[in-house]
C-alpha cells in the first residue's frame, strides 16, 4: 500500500479510536457498587500543533499538551511521550484553560416563589414565626445548614450549555435567602455527583434578600442587616458555650467559620454595607457585585476585598422619540454607557475581580459580552484571568485549575482562532481529559474559495460556504459549470459526493479528506481505483457571498466621566475644605449678640475661626462678598426620611430597636442636592412609625458626593424612633394584616412596659454574668441592648406622636421606668400638654401648619409651635417630607405669622433648636468660634419668600453654589444629549433596543412598608 494511504488510514483509525474513548474522571470514587463493567481503557493522549494559552498573557504557538488520567503531564513545543500514545492534530487551533463560574445554581433545586413579600395566604395575616420543622434558626431566610454538595444533581443539558461556553467548572449554590449555606465546586462533565463534585464547600453565600421566606421579618434591608448581625453574634456566643446537639443553623455557621463569604449585593452601596459587616465580624469576603462597582472604586480599593462582576449590561433603550428619552434618568443613561467599562476601570485600580454569567438574560450571549468588555479596553489577559486564575484563587484551588501546566486538571477547550476575535468558535472541550464535541469547524475559519486539484488536474475550484450553520459545497468547473455537492465539514474532516462528467463517472463520486491547517487533502474513490485530491485556499476575492472585512481595528469607545455622586449635578471630584472669609454679611449668629450687620466671618480648617468687622486674614485667603446678603448657620431637619435605601420601616416585629438607619444610607439620593439648594446642611434620618419602638436613627451632614460613612456626624448621640397612634396598632393596614400585637392604644402601653422590663432584666443578667466567673458567656441581644442604653441615658428617644392622651401615657411610662422622652416629633396636640412636657423635660419638633389630613390630627392648629415655645419648650420645625425640607426657611417664617414669634426665635426653630434637641448645639446651630462651619449665604432675609440660597457650606466646603448650579444644569443637559445621540447611533448600527421605561424614585414616609 502506498505510504500516503497508510498514513491516511492510520490517522482515521486513531481519530475513531480517540473519539470513542470514555475517559475516567480524576475524582472518581473507588470502592463503590458497580452496575456495569469497569472501563479500563487508557486515558492518555497528546494534543499537538496548537496555540496554547497556558495562562493569562502566556501564548505559546506550535505547542502541545500531554494528558494522562485527567491530568496534564507536560506542555511545550517539543514533548516526548511513549510511541503508543495517540497524537491528535490540533490544526493550529487555540487552546485555553476551562473557565470557572464562581456563582451558579447548576444542579440545585429552585426555591418556591413568594407571591406577596412577607405574606402567604392565611386567615392570620402575616407570619412571624418559622414554619420550618426541626431545630434550626428562628428565621426561614437563614439556612446556613444548606449544603450544595448534599443537594447537587447534575443535568446533562445544562452541563452541555456550560461546556459550549467554555466552562469546565462551576460553583453550585443556593440562590435563596439571606444565609444560603455553602457552595460546591463541580465539574461540567458527565458522571454522578460523587464523580463531579470537586470541592464540597468552597464558601458560604450571604445576601441582603430574604428570598422565598414567608416570614414578616425582615421587611427592610436594615432589618436584613440586623438579622445578619444578631445571628453572627449568636454564633460567636454559641461557640463559646460549647453546646452539643443543639441548633443546627448555628452549628453550621461555626463549622464554616474558616470559609470565605460570597456576599451577593444589588448595587454599589450594598457592596460597601457588606464590607462594613465583614470588618465588624472579621469575614473573608468576596463581593458579588451588580456591575456599578466602577462608581465607588476608591472605596472598594481601600476595602481590599475581591469582586465578582456580571457580564450583563443595561439594554439599549429606544430613545428615538424625545419624550421617551426624557423618561430615563441621567444616572441610568450614564450607567448604560459606562457599565461595559466596569472591568477595565477596576483593572486600572488593580482591584481583583472575576466575571460571572449569573445575571445574563441569555447564556448564549456570554462570549459576545466578554468580547464587548475587551472591545472597551480590558486586556485579553485580564479578561482571561477573570475567568480562570482569579476565580481559582478566590476558591483556593489555584494549584489545581485555572492554568494549563503539569499537575493541573486536564480541563481545557479548543477554539478556531483567538477566543476574543468575533469569528472564533469553541470546537471541542476536554473536561478532566474527556473530550466533548461542541461545534463544527467554524464557518468564518473555512468558508471561502479553494483551488481544487484532482490528480494532476487543477482546473476546478471548490467553494465552501455555510448557511444556518450547515455547510454548502459547490464545485466550479472552468469557472462556468457549477456542480452541487452533498456533504459536510466537521471535526477536521471534509466528506462530500459529486457527479463529475469529466471523470467519465456515471454516478456520484465519494470525496473524503481531512483538514491540514487552512487547506484540505484526501482521496476520491473511483470505480476501480483511488485518486488524490487537494483543496488549497485561494488568496483571490471570496465568492461565498461574504464581504471581506477591510475595517480597521475598532477604536476604543471613550465614555463620559464618572461623577460623584453618580447622579445629575454630580462632579468628577469632591472639593476639599479651604480657608475663606465671608465679608460684609448680615450674620444671624443665633447667639446673644443677635444679628450683626456688615460683619465678617472667617473659616479655617472647616471650623468658624472668628467673627468681627474688617477681619485681617492671611494673604491669599479666599473671600466671599456677602454685601447685602444674609449669612446663617445651616438648616437642620430633625425629622427626615431622605437618603434611605430599601425600606424606612422594619415592620416585621412588634419592636425593632436593633435596626439601624445608618446601615442603609443612600448617598446618591438627588434629594440631598435639593436640600442643599434649600439651605439644609444636616438631617436626622428616622425610622418610620410602624412599631411602638422603632429603629435607630442616623445623623448625617449632606455632603453631596461623599460616601455614607463620610456623611455621618461622628460622635453624635444615638437616638431611636418611637411611635404612637394608628400606625403602630395597624389600624391603617387592612383586616388581613392585623395579627401582630398591639392592636389597640392600650396595648401600646403594655408593650412599652414589657420591653423595658425585659431590658432592665437583661442588664441585671449581664452584670451577674460578668461578676460570676463560673457563669457561661453572656448572649448579646441587640434589641435589649438598645433599650438598656435608653434606661442608662446613653441613647435617646424621638417619638412620633399626635394625640394628647397617648403623649401623657408615654411620659407616664417613661417616668415610672426612669427614662426620658427627649423629643416628641409631630406633636400636633402639644399645645394641650406643653406644661407636662416641660415638667418631664421633653422637647418638641413639629409641623408649622399641617392639619386635618387624618383623624389623629383633627385638633391640630397653626399656633402650636408658638404656644409650646411660650410654655418654655425647645421647639423645632421639621419636614418629615422630601419636598417640604427644601423650604424649611419658609416653614419657620410661618411661626412669625401664627403666634407672633420674633424672626430670631423663628429662625432658631430650624437651626439652633433642632441642634439642641439632637445634642449637637455645641458643634452646630449658631455662629461661634470653634463650631462647625455649616453656613448658608442667602440672597435676602432667609425668612422671606424672595430669598434663595447663594451658597451652602458644610465643614468649610461649598457643596451648593447657585451660580455653579446653572452651569451644572447645562452640563446635565449636554451629557444627556451626548449619550442619547450615542444610543441613537447604536440602534442605527443594529443593536437591538427595548422600550424606554421610566424609573421613579420612591420618597419615603413614616407609614411606608416594604423595601420599595
Amino acid at each position: 500500500m502506498e505510504p500516503m494511504k497508510i498514513k491516511f488510514y492510520s490517522r482515521i483509525i486513531i481519530f475513531v479510536w480517540f473519539s470513542l474513548w470514555v475517559f475516567s474522571n480524576s475524582s472518581a470514587q473507588y470502592g463503590l457498587p458497580q452496575a456495569n463493567l469497569m472501563d479500563k481503557r487508557p486515558t492518555e493522549f497528546v494534543l499537538n500543533n496548537i496555540t496554547l494559552v497556558s495562562a493569562p498573557g502566556k501564548v505559546l504557538p506550535n505547542s502541545s499538551i500531554y494528558v494522562k488520567n485527567g491530568k496534564i503531564l507536560s506542555t511545550g513545543d517539543a514533548l516526548t511521550q511513549p510511541k503508543s500514545v495517540p497524537v491528535i492534530d490540533g490544526n493550529g487551533y487555540w487552546v485555553y484553560p476551562s473557565f470557572i463560574e464562581i456563582q451558579s445554581s447548576y444542579g440545585i433545586p429552585s426555591p418556591a416563589p413568594r407571591t406577596v413579600p412577607g405574606t402567604i395566604p392565611s386567615m392570620n395575616g402575616l407570619i412571624y414565626e418559622s414554619k420550618k420543622p426541626g431545630y434550626y434558626l428562628w428565621n426561614m431566610a437563614l439556612t446556613p445548614e444548606f449544603q450544595a454538595a448534599a443537594e447537587f444533581s447534575p443535568n446533562e443539558k445544562e452541563a452541555e450549555d456550560w461546556r459550549k461556553n467554555g466552562f469546565g467548572w462551576v460553583v453550585s449554590s443556593s440562590s435563596d435567602g439571606i444565609f444560603r449555606g455553602t457552595g460546591s465546586l463541580v465539574s461540567t462533565g458527565v458522571g454522578t455527583p460523587n464523580q463531579l463534585i470537586f470541592k464540597p464547600s468552597v464558601f458560604q453565600v450571604f445576601s441582603f434578600s430574604k428570598g422565598s421566606s414567608p416570614q414578616a421579618y425582615p421587611s427592610s434591608q436594615m432589618g436584613s442587616i440586623a438579622l445578619i448581625r444578631q445571628t453572627l453574634l449568636d454564633a460567636q456566643w454559641y461557640n463559646k458555650v460549647k453546646k452539643k446537639n443543639g441548633n443546627l443553623g448555628l452549628e453550621a455557621l461555626i463549622a464554616c467559620k474558616g470559609l470565605p463569604v460570597l456576599f451577593e449585593t444589588s448595587q454599589k452601596y450594598e457592596a460597601l454595607r457588606a464590607v462594613n459587616l465583614a470588618k465588624e465580624f472579621n469575614l473573608s469576603l468576596i463581593i458579588r457585585g451588580k456591575g456599578d462597582e466602577y462608581q465607588r472604586m476608591d472605596d472598594l480599593k481601600v476595602a481590599g476585598f475581591p469582586v465578582v462582576i456580571p457580564l450583563q449590561f443595561p439594554e439599549l433603550p429606544d430613545v428615538e422619540d424625545p419624550l421617551d428619552g426624557n423618561l430615563i434618568g441621567l444616572s441610568e443613561l450614564k450607567h448604560w454607557e459606562l457599565a461595559p467599562h466596569n472591568g477595565r476601570l477596576l483593572a486600572q485600580k488593580e482591584i481583583p475581580f472575576a466575571f460571572t454569567t449569573k445575571d445574563l438574560k441569555d447564556v448564549k450571549s456570554f462570549l459576545n459580552q466578554l468580547r464587548k468588555v475587551v472591545d472597551n479596553g480590558l486586556s485579553e489577559a485580564e479578561a482571561l484571568a477573570a475567568l480562570t486564575t482569579r476565580p481559582a484563587f478566590f476558591l483556593g484551588v489555584q494549584n489545581e485549575m485555572g492554568q494549563l501546566k503539569p499537575g493541573m486538571a486536564a480541563s481545557f477547550f479548543m477554539t478556531s482562532d483567538n477566543l476574543f476575535k468575533p469569528q472564533a468558535q469553541i470546537i471541542a472541550h476536554w473536561i478532566q481529559g474527556r473530550r466533548f464535541e461542541i461545534a463544527q469547524v467554524p464557518e468564518l475559519d473555512l468558508a471561502g474559495l479553494y483551488r481544487f486539484k484532482i490528480g494532476a488536474d487543477s482546473s476546478q475550484k471548490l467553494r465552501i460556504a455555510f448557511k444556518e450553520g450547515k455547510s454548502d459545497l459547490t464545485l466550479l468547473i472552468l469557472d462556468t459549470q457549477k456542480v452541487t455537492c452533498q456533504g459536510n465539514i466537521g471535526l477536521g474532516k471534509l466528506s462530500f459526493t459529486a457527479q463529475l462528467k469529466k471523470l467519465d463517472s456515471s454516478s456520484k463520486l465519494q470525496f473524503t479528506g481531512w483538514q491540514v491547517g487552512q487547506n484540505f487533502s484526501g482521496w476520491v474513490q473511483m470505480e476501480t481505483s483511488q485518486m488524490k485530491w487537494t483543496a488549497t485556499r485561494l488568496a483571490e476575492p471570496d465568492t461565498t457571498g461574504k464581504k471581506a472585512d477591510n475595517k480597521k481595528d475598532k477604536e476604543l469607545d471613550i465614555p463620559g466621566q464618572i461623577w460623584m455622586p453618580f447622579q445629575a449635578f454630580g462632579s468628577t471630584n469632591i472639593s476639599q475644605p479651604t480657608d475663606f472669609v465671608i465679608r460684609n454679611g448680615t450674620l444671624w449668629t443665633n447667639e446673644s449678640v443677635g444679628i450683626l450687620e456688615k460683619t465678617d466671618l472667617w473659616v479655617s480648617g472647616g471650623k468658624i475661626k472668628t467673627i468681627g468687622k474688617n477681619l485681617v486674614v492671611p494673604a491669599g485667603t479666599k473671600e466671599f462678598d456677602a454685601n447685602g446678603k444674609h449669612v446663617t448657620t445651616g438648616i437642620i431637619d430633625e425629622h427626615s426620611h431622605i437618603a434611605i435605601s430599601r425600606g424606612v420601616n422594619e415592620s416585621g416585629g412588634t419592636t425593632s430597636p436593633e435596626v439601624r438607619i445608618g446601615d442603609v444610607i443612600e448617598a446618591d439620593d438627588i434629594n440631598i442636592y435639593r436640600h442643599l439648594a434649600g439651605g439644609v446642611t444636616a438631617v436626622q434620618q428616622l425610622h418610620g412609625s410602624a412599631n411602638s419602638i422603632g429603629g435607630q436613627s442616623s445623623m448625617i451632614k449632606l455632603k453631596w458626593g461623599m460616601t455614607p460613612n463620610q456623611m455621618k456626624v461622628q460622635g453624635a448621640d444615638p437616638f431611636n424612633k418611637f411611635a404612637l397612634g394608628e400606625n403602630v396598632k395597624q389600624s391603617n393596614r387592612g383586616f388581613e394584616i392585623n395579627s401582630r400585637y398591639p392592636q389597640t392604644r392600650m396595648g401600646v402601653e403594655q408593650l412599652l412596659y414589657d420591653a423595658f422590663t425585659q431590658a432592665r432584666r437583661y442588664r441585671e443578667d449581664e452584670k451577674k454574668s460578668v461578676s460570676s466567673k463560673s457563669a457561661e458567656p453572656f448572649r448579646r441581644d441587640l434589641k435589649l441592648e438598645a433599650l438598656s442604653e435608653i434606661l442608662e441615658k446613653k441613647r435617646f428617644i424621638t417619638c412620633h406622636s399626635y394625640v394628647q392622651s397617648e403623649i401623657n401615657m408615654l411620659m407616664h411610662v417613661a417616668d415610672s421606668m426612669d427614662f426620658k422622652i427627649n423629643t416628641f416629633t409631630h406633636i400636633l396636640e402639644g399645645y394641650k400638654v406643653a406644661d407636662k412636657m416641660k415638667k418631664h423635660g421633653a422637647g418638641a419638633s413639629t409641623f408649622s401648619d399641617w392639619w386635618a389630613y387624618k383623624m389623629e390630627v383633627k385638633d391640630a392648629i397653626p399656633y402650636n409651635a408658638a404656644l409650646m415655645q411660650n410654655a418654655g419648650l425647645v421647639v423645632a420645625i421639621n419636614s418629615d417630607d422630601a419636598e417640604m425640607a427644601r423650604r424649611l426657611n419658609q416653614e419657620a417664617a410661618k411661626t412669625v405669622k401664627y403666634g407672633g414669634i420674633s424672626e430670631v426665635n423663628a429662625w432658631k426653630m430650624v437651626t439652633l433648636n433642632p441642634a439642641k434637641l439632637l445634642h449637637l448645639d455645641q458643634r452646630m446651630g449658631s455662629m461661634m468660634a470653634g463650631k462647625d462651619a455649616d453656613l448658608v449665604i442667602w440672597s435676602a432675609n432667609p425668612l422671606s419668600i424672595d430669598a434663595h440660597v447663594e451658597k451652602t457650606i458644610i465643614d468649610g466646603i461649598v457643596f451648593f453654589d447657585f451660580s455653579q448650579s446653572k452651569q451644572l444644569e447645562i452640563q446635565n443637559m449636554a451629557e444627556r444629549q451626548r449619550i442619547i445621540q450615542k444610543m441613537l447611533k447604536a440602534k442605527k448600527d443594529g443593536q437591538p433596543a427595548v422600550p424606554a421605561q421610566p424609573k421613579t424614585q420612591h420618597l419615603w414616609h413614616c407609614d411606608d412598608f416594604g423595601e420599595e
